[in-house]
């Protein structure tokens, strides 16, 4: 924050050139001020000694200025002269009366004269410190200013970076509820088919056991393939033929309703990423159960497509 200057109020009205005293008839730009106290007397010097000089001329007239302003102040209680004018004006009583001889000598008023300077150059002096206060208070207000700005500053960048914070807090917390509802969901169909295949729950088995349960049934459903060839007057083989059918049946109706729920979740968000091993298993069994292959080990080619469909459902639906 710039200083206020102390003699704004001697305002310049205008600049005109007259003949300059130390050369003569040579032509310089003077500067006139108007007096704040409506005294009617311009304060003129140099334009170029203007920024120098303004403030002594300013204060040389107010010391003998005599004019009131349009307020009621008058020149004689000006702060900026009020005291110089009283030690003057007491300083011209005190030498009227010396040279009048009604003081007992001519020491004394020297002494008063010493005494007034001296206290007018106090007042100054104090005047100077009341200024010199006054500008380092500017200072430090303007450095406060600074600081304040400063932590309003980062305590808009610290704002914006907890709400960043929160939002991926937020996301992180949705990722990790979905990951847990799709390992829900697939434990689920696991435990569905686990108790279709007649396997003891829990705990969930795992898929190498899901494997031969589907190869047990599937030479379950060989057998039963080759007992269609049984004479019609064997009951016990029918009776078992018929128990074989109602088993693939069964266990081909819980195939088919895993393979639904797992297109319904292929078609949802995806879920978590399949490990390794499982994939290692399911590649296993789509080698063993492949269609192609059913008549080199014995299978039926029903009951491979069934497996298979089941498992690329498992496969799929897991990745994607």
């Amino acid at each position: 924050m710039p200083n206020r200057e102390k003699w704004a109020d001697f305002v310049r009205v205008a600049t005109v050139r007259l003949e300059c005293a130390q050369r003569g008839s040579h032509l310089e730009a003077y500067a006139q001020f108007q007096c704040p106290y409506q005294c009617g007397v311009c304060v003129q010097l140099l334009e170029a000694n203007v920024k120098n000089n303004k403030s002594t001329e300013c204060c040389k007239h107010l010391m003998k200025c005599s004019g009131v302003a349009s307020d009621g102040r008058t020149a004689h209680s000006d702060p900026r002269v009020a005291a110089a004018r009283q030690a003057s004006s007491e300083a011209k009583v005190h030498m009227k009366l010396a040279k009048r001889g009604r003081v007992e000598g001519q020491a004394s008023a020297v002494d008063t004269s010493v005494s007034l300077a001296e206290e007018l150059a106090q007042k100054d002096t104090r005047l100077r410190a009341y200024e010199s206060n006054e500008q380092r208070l500017v200072i430090r207000n303007d450095e406060l200013a600074g600081r304040v700005h400063s932590l309003e500053a980062q305590m808009t960048e610290m704002n914006l970076e907890m709400r960043r914070m929160r939002e991926e807090a937020w996301e992180r917390d949705a990722r990790d509820r979905h990951r847990d509802e799709c390992d829900q969901h697939r434990d689920a169909q696991l435990k569905a088919l686990s108790k279709a295949m007649g396997l003891s729950i829990p705990p969930v088995p795992s898929l190498q056991e899901l494997v031969d349960k589907a190869a047990a049934l599937t030479k379950a459903a060989a057998v039963q393939a080759a007992f269609n060839g049984v004479a019609p007057d064997d009951s016990r083989a029918r009776a078992e033929r018929s128990r074989l059918r109602r088993e693939v049946e069964e266990k081909q109706r819980v195939i088919d309703q895993l393979h639904s729920q797992l297109e319904a979740q292929r078609a949802g968000p995806a879920g978590a990423p399949e490990p390794s091993s499982q994939r290692t298993v399911l590649l296993q069994m789509s080698k063993q159960f492949h269609p192609d292959k059913a008549h080199c080990k014995g299978y039926d080619k029903a009951t491979c497509e069934a497996v298979m469909q089941a498992v690329n459902g498992l496969r799929y639906g897991a990745v994607h």
